[in-house]
């Protein structure tokens, strides 16, 4: 599992700057103000989990990346991890006794 000990705050932005998007762009298309935006990624503010969930799908952040963002806020991951060696396996069937 994917962890790190930078804050939230961090994450967003790099993932931000790393898609080349302005606060004000991913804000209007987030659906919150660019001053909550900032906030969020100065850590003056702490996101909900939906709300990294809106700015996640706004940002394009695959799936383990999302996980390292919500433990960074402090929310238990969302998206289920697997061993590259048990992707072509099936899971086991839950079978009565």
């Amino acid at each position: 599992m994917t962890t790190t000990t930078e804050p939230v705050g961090v994450l967003v932005r790099r993932w931000r700057e790393r898609r080349r998007r302005s606060q004000l762009d991913v804000s209007l298309a987030a659906e919150l103000s660019t001053r909550h935006l900032s906030c969020i990624e100065t850590g003056r503010a702490n996101p909900s989990r939906d709300m990294i969930r809106r700015l996640c799908d706004e940002l394009d952040v695959p799936l383990r990346e999302r996980n390292a963002l919500y433990l960074a806020a402090g929310f238990a991951p969302v998206h289920a991890e697997r061993a590259l060696a048990d992707l072509g396996r099936r899971a086991p069937r839950w079978r009565p006794s």
